[in-house]
């Protein structure tokens, strides 16, 4: 039976802890994956997530949350992102990389294969871990690398084998 969608957000943006996808990329590029954020404890003992400030909360009771940016809403895992499409009464969401992933990902791996295990890595995330959580509601888009036509071609297929819904464009290839 078909899901009934109301609302949809096409333009949700995942910033996924690099130590939930850095598994997936094989050991030898792993020094390259990008630390995870943290957050921090003012001396007042005001918890400030990463990428959130004080004054930029989304959800006003903070009171459970840790500052490690583990649980913090849109960071964590993917049932706890179907929890928050409920709270705001989303019924799905296409997923797009964070803004700062693919881009430091580049940055940080100049060799072409480093560059290529981490975009592989995060797009099998999304396609074995995070979108089958939810399928009919968590609409991953897998991330293309930016080395070359043939590149980009090679994993935009495997992101279309394994199941994503699209591919972000980070850049031209």
């Amino acid at each position: 039976m078909a899901r009934d969608y109301n609302v949809i957000s096409a333009d949700s943006h995942l910033d996924i802890l690099a130590s939930r996808w850095g598994p997936y990329v094989p050991s030898k590029y792993r020094e390259l994956i990008p630390k995870d954020p943290a957050g921090f404890v003012t001396d007042d003992g005001l918890k400030v997530g990463a990428y959130e400030g004080i004054t930029a909360r989304v959800y006003p009771d903070i009171s459970g949350l840790t500052a490690d940016f583990e649980d913090w809403p849109g960071t964590g895992s993917a049932s706890q992102r179907v929890r928050e499409l409920d709270i705001d009464g989303v019924d799905a969401e296409v997923l797009f990389p964070g803004a700062l992933g693919p881009a430091m990902w580049r940055a940080n791996s100049k060799a072409d294969a480093a560059y290529l295990a981490l975009v592989r890595g995060y797009n099998r995330h999304l396609w074995e871990e995070f979108c089958p959580t939810a399928p009919d509601r968590l609409f991953g888009l897998g991330v293309i690398p930016v080395t070359g036509v043939d590149d980009a071609i090679a994993e935009m297929k495997e992101c279309m084998n394994h199941g994503l819904s699209g591919v972000d464009l980070c850049a031209f290839p």
